[in-house]
């Protein structure tokens, strides 16, 4: 019918702030950027409940100044924007079960940087 339905309440992600949020193409993954300098991962059962892959909530550390988050085409791909500190891209490798391989930053956005897309 297309009316809104809760599936299940909140899943807390330990973390701060969950704020910027990215689904995976096939639906069975999502990612939040945190302004704790985390990213948290959750796994989508097909009725839509969502659990934590890590139980901490902090897949990944990042530092402070997250500024948004994108996937790739292909949700092989995290890309975490820092505009706190660091200035840089955070890159991962997304894992079939959720958790995510760092593959280094990519340092040196003028100042002032906001906003992420990715094919």
């Amino acid at each position: 019918s297309g009316t809104p339905a809760l599936v299940s309440g909140p899943v807390s992600t330990h973390q701060g702030a969950p704020c910027w949020a990215v689904v995976t193409a096939d639906g069975r993954l999502g990612f939040t950027g945190n302004g704790a300098g985390s990213v948290s991962a959750f796994a989508i059962a097909p009725d839509g409940a969502i659990s934590l892959v890590d139980a901490n909530g902090g897949t990944a550390l990042i530092g402070a100044g997250i500024n948004d988050i994108a996937l790739s085409h292909n949700s092989r791909y995290l890309y975490v924007l820092q505009t706190g500190g660091a200035q840089a891209i955070h890159a991962f490798r997304v894992a079939a079960d959720g958790h995510l391989t760092p593959l280094g930053p990519i340092a040196g956005l003028p100042a002032g940087t906001r906003g992420l897309a990715a094919r």
